[in-house]
């Protein structure tokens, strides 16, 4: 994993797996041997709920900076 991380959370689809951290909202996509930076999430969050529905990876609650 390319940034330290605390209170993540993980989705597996397709074979990959990706990770969101509080802070700065990175998306990482994980491969075999390698991970690969994704487009941020738009509002960082923390201690969320992670949940994979139709090939798509939804973040639902936690709480933000503030």
């Amino acid at each position: 994993m390319p940034l330290a991380a605390l209170a993540v959370a993980a989705s597996v689809l397709a074979g990959c797996l990706g990770t969101t951290t509080d802070s700065p909202a990175p998306v990482d996509i994980q491969s075999p041997g390698t991970w690969t930076p994704l487009a941020p999430m738009p509002t960082a969050r923390q201690e969320v709920a992670v949940a994979e529905l139709n090939g798509r990876v939804f973040v639902i609650g936690g709480f933000g900076p503030g």
